[in-house]
């Protein structure tokens, strides 16, 4: 069992959902840089968001299936994402 799980999320909704997600096409943590992003879906009819195994960053939240889960994390604005001055 991951220790890092976001609220309300087991590994049965992560190990459920790993058929059909398309983690290839994820942007790296806009925050933290790592590659260990996965999608992850709640429940049998429920919400897929984005998250980094690595800083705990996750969301947005409230896409309906993985593809538009993939395509607003891939959109997010984090520290990564600052212009350079």
């Amino acid at each position: 069992m991951r220790s890092n799980l976001p609220p309300g999320v087991t590994d049965y909704d992560i190990e459920a959902f790993q058929e059909s997600n398309d983690t290839d096409k994820l942007k790296p943590c806009p925050f933290c840089g790592s590659d260990q992003v996965e999608c992850i879906k709640r429940g049998i009819v429920g919400w897929h968001w984005v998250v980094c195994w690595n800083c705990g960053t996750d969301g947005p939240r409230g896409a309906t299936d993985s593809y538009e889960a993939i395509e607003m994390w891939n959109d997010r604005k984090g520290e990564n994402d600052a212009p350079q001055d």
